[in-house]
C-alpha cells in the first residue's frame, strides 16, 4: 500500500493481481519469437546506453524456458553481434573482470 497510497482501495482480485506482478516482476516480461525478443533487448540496450547486460529471472517453466534462451535467443543475439561467441578466460572471474 505504500506504493499505491494509504487511501487506495483495491478489490481482493486487484490486490492479488498486484501482489503477483510485484513478486514476480511479470510487468517486465518479454515474450515473442527469438527475433522479437532480441529486437526488444537491443532497443532497451541502445536507449539506455547500458554496458552491463540483462538479468534473466523468474523463468517459471524451467528448464524449457532456459533451453529456449540458449538454443534460440542466444544464437540470434550472436548473429547480431550482441552476445559473445567465446570466452577468453578459463574461470568465471577471468571472464567477468577481463583478468
Amino acid at each position: 500500500m505504500t506504493r499505491l497510497g494509504a487511501q487506495t482501495e483495491l478489490t481482493r482480485k486487484e490486490f492479488f493481481d498486484y501482489g503477483r506482478l510485484f513478486a514476480t516482476s511479470y510487468e517486465r516480461t518479454i515474450a515473442g519469437t527469438a527475433s522479437q525478443v532480441a529486437d526488444h533487448l537491443e532497443e532497451i540496450f541502445e536507449a539506455t546506453g547500458s554496458r552491463g547486460g540483462f538479468m534473466l529471472g523468474h523463468v517459471v517453466s524451467m528448464p524449457g524456458d532456459l533451453v529456449a534462451i540458449v538454443e534460440l535467443l542466444v544464437p540470434e543475439l550472436q548473429r547480431r553481434g550482441r552476445f559473445r561467441r567465446e570466452y577468453k578466460g578459463r574461470t568465471l572471474r577471468q571472464n567477468l573482470f577481463d583478468e
